[in-house]
C-alpha cells in the first residue's frame, strides 16, 4: 500500500490514466519458518498464453497499471525468478484483472538450495505483447 499511496501522490500525468497498483495477499506468521498464505483464485500467466484465446479474454487496458506496479516494486525489492508460472491474473479477466505476483524464493539477494542460477528479474509473455500491440 505504501507504493500505491506514493505513486497516488506523484505529480505525474499518468499515460494509463491511473497510477500503478500492487495487488498482494494476506500472510499469516506461525513460527519463524512457517505459516500461512491466503488462498487467491487466478490464472497464472503460463495457463492464459499457453491456451488458444487465453489473453483475448484479458482487458488488458485495465491490467496494465498492475503490470507496471508489480514489475516496479519488484525490481526495488530484488525479486527474482520471475517467469510465467510465478505471476498470476486474479479478479474478473474482463472487469477487474490484476497482476498477482507468486514464490518469493529469490528476494533480497537469497538463493533457496545455493542455486544460482534463476530467471530474469522482469519478464513479459510474448503473447501478452502481441495483445499489448494490437491495442
Amino acid at each position: 500500500k505504501l507504493c500505491e499511496t506514493i505513486w497516488a501522490g506523484a505529480p505525474i500525468e499518468w499515460t494509463l490514466g491511473t497510477p500503478p497498483t500492487v495487488c498482494a495477499y494476506d500472510v499469516l506468521v506461525t513460527a519463524a519458518d512457517g505459516g500461512y498464505l491466503e488462498m487467491v483464485p487466478g490464472k497464472n500467466f503460463l495457463d492464459l498464453s499457453d491456451s488458444k484465446n487465453g489473453w483475448d479474454g484479458v482487458d488488458i487496458r485495465k491490467l496494465a497499471p498492475s503490470l507496471v506496479g508489480s514489475y516496479i516494486s519488484n525490481f526495488i525489492l530484488g525479486v527474482r525468478d520471475r517467469h510465467e508460472d510465478n505471476m498470476m491474473v486474479v479478479g474478473d479477466l474482463m472487469e477487474n484483472p490484476r497482476m498477482m505476483q507468486i514464490d518469493f524464493g529469490y528476494i533480497l539477494m537469497k538463493f533457496p538450495g545455493g542455486v544460482h542460477f534463476d530467471m530474469p528479474r522482469l519478464c513479459l509473455p510474448i503473447p501478452l505483447v502481441d495483445r499489448f500491440n494490437a491495442a
